[in-house]
């Protein structure tokens, strides 16, 4: 009786530590948003001359249109700051204006923000993780969803 009680708790320990295995090896990508998948997005460019935490950061594009990225202070990992977006020169707004805080070359989590309409144009509110290996080089990646396409615009800051 006793090692048919050590076989059935062997086994159900084998099978958490496959589930494990399972879950981690084949984790998707997180869901429940239109940005998801970039893959079919234009991207409209990339402004890394300016710094956003620093200053409102602004691509300028054809026929008088652009985008500005700001956020509202400087940026300190795992504290929250406020961000802000202008779209400019298009006929309407886009439906759905979101923020997703990447590194290069460097896995940081999924750190995507949805932005508000307000009354000076998108506005949200986002905290980044810690980097383990303490760069502070980040791009803050614009995606907006206008007349059923979705559009990327890039903007590069330094957290202190």
């Amino acid at each position: 009786m006793l090692s048919q009680n050590k076989f059935q708790l062997m086994a159900f320990i084998l099978f958490v530590v496959t589930l494990g295995l399972s879950i981690l090896l084949f984790k998707p990508e997180p869901t429940g948003s239109i940005f998801s998948d970039q893959s079919n997005s234009v991207l409209l460019g990339e402004q890394s001359a300016c710094d956003a935490a620093m200053q409102r950061c602004e691509l300028r594009l054809e026929n008088g249109r652009n985008i500005s990225f700001k956020m509202s202070s400087p940026v300190i990992s795992l504290k929250p700051v406020e961000f802000s977006v202008l779209v400019h020169g298009y006929k309407v707004q886009p439906d759905i204006v979101s923020v997703i805080f990447t590194m290069s070359g460097m896995d940081m989590g999924w750190n995507q923000f949805p932005m508000q309409l307000g009354d000076n144009g998108w506005h949200g509110t986002g905290m980044l993780p810690v980097c383990s290996s303490e760069r502070r080089d980040w791009m803050a990646t614009v995606i907006f969803h206008l007349n059923k396409q979705t559009y990327r615009a890039a903007f590069h800051f330094t957290s202190q």
